[in-house]
């Protein structure tokens, strides 16, 4: 078996009693993005796509009726990476025109919450929870509809992508681990009850 690089493309052989071979091209999930060898044909279509107004969930739609698959293979990209590549490529900031605030326009390292959430891959609910236990860093905006601007440079959003793959149960198990005492409530990447007055304008 034989790959091409580090792309998902491989080459198998199968040698047979007797010494006949088959030949077949077969597909390897790979770690990142631009590993996959299409990887130049599926920016320039999300550059096209972004360039007609679609949203990232229209993308995502568009490119998997085309057939980009993701790096491990699924059918379907995640609207979050789509998110991710838009800015990535320099294109449109977040696919979020509205920049306006109470204090005039978000600055460099600002985040709309469901902006954010979107860009991570997560559930807007869980990062609002983040935001109530002081995981991450917002204030509440004056001009209605007083939505959530959340501060997040790129080595923060990277954290934050990074803390929301790990297990649930692993941070309640951290905190008893290295401090000898529970801290906040039970469960820690889920939102919870409270304040769901306030998720309403986090969006």
């Amino acid at each position: 078996m034989t790959s091409s690089g580090a792309t998902e493309r491989v080459q198998a052989t199968v040698t047979w009693a007797g010494g006949r071979q088959t030949h077949a091209a077969l597909s390897r999930p790979v770690a990142r993005i631009d590993q996959l060898s299409y990887y130049p044909a599926l920016t320039q279509r999300i550059r096209a796509l972004a360039g007609q107004g679609l949203d990232t969930t229209a993308i995502a739609g568009q490119l998997a009726a085309e057939g980009f698959r993701t790096p491990r293979l699924h059918d379907r990209f995640h609207p979050g990476e789509i998110q991710h590549l838009i800015r990535r490529l320099g294109l449109r900031p977040g696919l979020d025109h509205d920049q306006r605030t109470g204090q005039g326009s978000l600055e460099p390292g600002q985040w709309w919450l469901a902006t954010l959430a979107r860009e991570i891959g997560m559930p807007a609910a869980t990062l609002f929870g983040w935001l109530r236990r002081g995981w991450v860093t917002g204030q509440q905006d004056t001009r209605p509809p007083c939505r959530w601007i959340i501060t997040a440079d790129s080595t923060e959003v990277e954290r934050l992508r990074v803390l929301h793959q790990l297990p649930a149960g692993y941070h309640n198990r951290r905190r008893w681990t290295d401090t000898g005492t529970p801290v906040d409530t039970p469960k820690d990447k889920e939102p919870g009850n409270h304040g769901r007055e306030d998720l309403r304008s986090s969006h």
